[in-house]
Parts: C-alpha cells; structure tokens; sequence
C-alpha cells in the first residue's frame, strides 16, 4: 500500500511539473508571437514626410534663441568678404517666432538689421533696417527672392517653415556622408505658394534619429538644381535640439558662396519682447 501511494504521488508531480513546463513553453510562445506582430505593426506605420517635418519642428523648437556669428562671403574668384552678425529669435506665441539679425561689422554694414515677424497663414512680415536711410523698408512679396545683403540667403530663405503650406514626401532612407537620413521631397502646395516661392520644390536630408537636416537642395521654378545648403559640426543644446556649428550655402547659378560659422550661442534664456519691436531699430537700441 505504501509502495503504491508513493508511486501515485510520483505520478501526480510529473504530470504537474510536465503541465508547468507546457504552460510555461505556450507562455513564451505567445509572447514571441506578440512581440513579432508587434514588430511587424510598427514597420507598417512607416513615418510619412510629414509626420517627420512635424517631429522635427516639435524636438528643435526653441522659446528663445541668441547666436553670433562670423560670415564669409566667397565669389567666383575666391576673393573674400568678412561679415560679424548677431541673431535673436524668440517664440511670442503658439509656434509663431520672431527674428532679428543684425550686422555689427564690417562699418559700411554695421547696424542694418532684418526683422522677421512669422505669420500661420500668409507669408512672413519683414523689414530691412538701413541706417544711413533711417527707416524700415518693408520687404514686399516679389522682393523674397532677393538675395540678403550680398550673401546667398534670400529672404523667403529667412522665413519661418509652415508646414501646411507644402506637400512632403517620404523619397527614402539613405546614408549621406555615413549618416542614416530621411530624404524628403517638399513642394508649395498651393498654386498662390507656387506663385509666392522661388523654388518648385526643395529636397531635404534629415537625420533619422535626431531629426535635424543636414543638406538641403534648392531647384528653382524650372526645375533646376540652383542652391545647397550643408550643416555640420552639430551640437546637442538642450533635450532633443541639435544645432550646427557651421553652415554652408553654395550657390551654383552665381558661382558664390556663403560660410556661415557660430561663436557663441545661448538657448531658452531671457530675451526681452522689445528687442522685437520696429521702434527698437528705428530708435537705433539695436546698435
């Protein structure tokens, strides 16, 4: 009789530790199975060109910003012209930021500044302040193509990017000079924005994982590739926003370029609303 308790006991164990086992291996089962499905859900939501603008706009946005900057200004023949800027943005609004750039060297530059108010739904309010003409020149419409005080950033070049007035598209993702970017392709979506813009359509590579753009292709209204911009030497300047140390604008219709460098720069320090104001260039506060 004691033999066969104990034979009955050793049977009921291992028919329980073989259920445990089974459960155990169903468990890890379901489990793998979920973590492949959930796998294979997410790689079909694949980031549209929009949605990573978007991502983009949200991890660089700043409530203030200040940078002074070294410019050099390279012709066709290699002579070369020095200019010292400053620049002041600063968010007064719901995404709605304001800009100021002023020149402080060399004398025959110094003082004159643009100032950029950002507008949702038309295009930016800007001003051009020359101090031997002592007032603001307002910046019409058909004068954003020009080019900003003989550099190779046009005015439009200078305004706020407002995501509704473009259609993005995802192109691919690719490596660009060993990083992984997203290449997006943006064009006016409008036929009043295409009326507006210089370009017909821009390309952009922007990191994968830190969502900055590195390069930025310009074709003008016929097509053509005309203007590049490069950045790099990027530094984290706080959370999820990336800065570049030194910008690149090559200008291949004018055979001109811009170098654009940072010495110093500080981000989401205070920055009075004044400094923003046209009195603040008229009175000449900003000199």
């Amino acid at each position: 009789v004691s033999y066969q308790l104990r034979k009955n006991s050793s049977r009921r164990y291992s028919m329980t530790r073989n259920l445990k086992i089974k459960t155990l291996v169903l468990t890890i089962t379901l489990l793998s199975l979920s973590f492949v499905n959930n796998n294979q859900v997410y790689a079909k939501k694949a980031l549209t060109g929009l949605q990573i603008m978007k991502i983009q706009k949200n991890a660089q946005k700043a409530k203030t910003e200040y940078q002074e900057q070294s410019m050099l200004l390279i012709d066709k023949n290699g002579k070369t012209r020095k200019r010292r800027v400053r620049e002041f943005g600063k968010e007064t609004g719901k995404d709605i930021h304001n800009a100021l750039i002023t020149f402080l060297s060399p004398s025959n530059v110094k003082g004159t500044a643009l100032l950029t108010w950002q507008n949702k739904k038309k295009q930016d309010d800007q001003w051009l302040y020359q101090p031997a003409k002592k007032k603001l020149q307002r910046i019409s419409s058909a004068s954003k193509g020009q080019y900003f005080m003989g550099t190779d950033l046009t005015y439009e070049d200078m305004q706020s990017e407002e995501l509704q007035h473009f259609n993005y598209r995802l192109i691919k993702k690719e490596k660009l000079n060993g990083v992984w970017c997203y290449k997006v392709e943006a064009k006016p979506k409008t036929k009043s924005k295409r009326r507006e813009s210089n370009y017909s359509k821009r390309t952009l590579w922007i990191h994968t994982n830190y969502f900055y753009t590195i390069q930025t292709n310009f074709y003008d209204k016929r097509g053509k590739f005309v203007k590049q911009m490069k950045a790099r030497k990027f530094k984290n300047v706080g959370k999820r926003m990336w800065r570049p140390d030194e910008t690149v604008m090559s200008n291949f219709k004018l055979k001109h370029k811009t170098v654009v460098k940072v010495t110093k720069r500080t981000v989401n320090k205070g920055i009075h609303p004044k400094v923003f104001k046209k009195q603040y260039l008229t009175s000449r506060s900003h000199m």
